[in-house]
């Protein structure tokens, strides 16, 4: 088993418990027989995974034991794929060749439903609703409706100048990593006519990803590593930090941490606490060239080139003794997660509020209800018992007076 380089700080976190990193990324399992994967996205129990190679395009593997993934299904591609978004049991592929659509709501059979030639090669893609935004490189930003996804219909396009590369959207914002000024914010409000607002210059050159949290953009600067910049006003974005790794930063991944990919040297866990200063919390050198990175719970999922890697975040929780009340409304990622049974899920009231926290299955459905009732500041934690409940992933939510807040949690039996 790989192990990790020792970290002795600690660090406090929305998760209402000091986290102790030490040997806290562990090898879970590894499907080994692909042949250039490139990117991944997972919805439990599935990893869909994009490979470069025009022989390729996309595979599908049955991770619901993590420790021993396998392969389901496969589909070709016309060229090598770059990216993947999957949602509503369809895959969403990005291809030299342009825009492909998939159906694999069925997963042990996809089948082809359509593809748009965007007469440049498509590196990027992002569902928003019924819509797909594109990152393809000589054409800049393309914007489909995909209402009906057998007939994806381009209904909005702006230049992005030399290789639009990555896209993420928040809101009425598209954000485009391309090879020059690394970040361009466009408005998409008007779908038919987006229009860019800023582009701001980095040492390096975005060769892949974005990724948003609140009022940042984390983009992966091949060579310069990873970029932290404010976009509360994306008329203005402003460099506030960066993270420099001894290889090639490709894609990201951004929740409690981001997650960072390094074509030279693996994974790299930071703390992004302090936005203007990341600090390495933990890395790991995978076998191949890391690319593409996604994680569900704590589990992390790395396209390594020609395996997917499936490693898993430890850490220690430590009981959080600090005087006074909580600050703000915060809930925690359950622990443990995934969890065989029972959770407990903690959570912080700054103030006297009406709590409600529910437990949802994908389809939306009440599962359970599980605090109900009006509490004082502090900080508290409830148990969920799902001995009646079968595997797969929830969704538990807070509720205290204004303040709503979701997370994603396991249940493996």
């Amino acid at each position: 088993m790989k192990k990790l380089y020792l970290i002795v700080s600690v660090l406090l976190l929305p998760s209402l418990a000091i986290l102790a990193f030490g040997d806290n990324i562990e090898f879970i399992g590894s499907y080994d027989n692909l042949s250039e994967a490139y990117d991944v996205d997972v919805i439990w129990p599935y990893a869909y995974v994009c490979e470069y190679l025009c022989s390729s395009g996309l595979v599908i593997l049955d991770i619901s034991d993590p420790e021993i993934p396998i392969f389901v299904s496969s589909y070709v591609t016309p060229g090598r794929t770059h990216d993947i978004d999957v949602e509503n049991g369809y895959a969403y592929l990005a291809d030299d060749t342009g825009l492909h659509i998939i159906d694999v709501s069925i997963p042990e059979d996809p089948v082809y439903v359509s593809q748009y030639d965007t007469y440049g090669r498509a590196f990027g893609v992002f569902v928003y609703g019924d819509h797909v935004i594109v990152a393809c490189g000589s054409q800049g930003l393309l914007i489909f409706d995909v209402s009906d996804p057998s007939v994806p219909d381009l209904i909005g396009s702006c230049y992005i100048p030399f290789c639009a590369s990555g896209v993420y959207v928040a809101g009425n914002v598209a954000y485009i990593a391309a090879h020059d000024f690394t970040l361009y914010t466009v408005d998409i409000s008007i779908l038919s006519n987006p229009t860019i607002l800023a582009v701001i210059d980095t040492p390096g050159y975005a060769r892949r990803g974005v990724y948003l949290i609140g009022n940042y953009a984390f983009v992966p600067d091949w060579g310069a590593g990873l970029q932290i910049i404010d976009i509360a006003d994306p008329s203005n974005p402003i460099l506030e930090g960066n993270y420099n790794t001894s290889g090639h930063s490709l894609n990201v991944y951004v929740k409690d941490f981001a997650y960072l990919t390094d074509c030279g040297s693996g994974i790299h866990i930071l703390n992004i606490d302090d936005p203007s200063d990341p600090i390495l919390l933990a890395s790991y050198n995978t076998p191949g060239t890391a690319r593409g990175i996604d994680v569900v719970a704590d589990f992390i999922f790395v396209a390594d080139v020609s395996s997917l890697q499936i490693l898993k975040l430890i850490t220690t929780s430590i009981d959080d003794h600090s005087e006074g009340l909580p600050d703000k409304i915060l809930i925690s990622q359950n622990y443990p997660n995934p969890f065989n049974s029972s959770t407990i899920i903690q959570y912080s009231l700054p103030d006297e509020a009406y709590v409600t926290i529910n437990i949802y299955d994908l389809l939306g459905q009440n599962i359970v209800t599980l605090v109900s009732k009006k509490q004082t500041a502090g900080l508290y934690q409830v148990t969920w018992n799902a001995d009646n409940v079968p595997s797969g992933i929830y969704i538990y939510s807070i509720k205290a007076g204004e303040y709503y807040q979701t997370q994603k949690c396991i249940l493996l039996k």
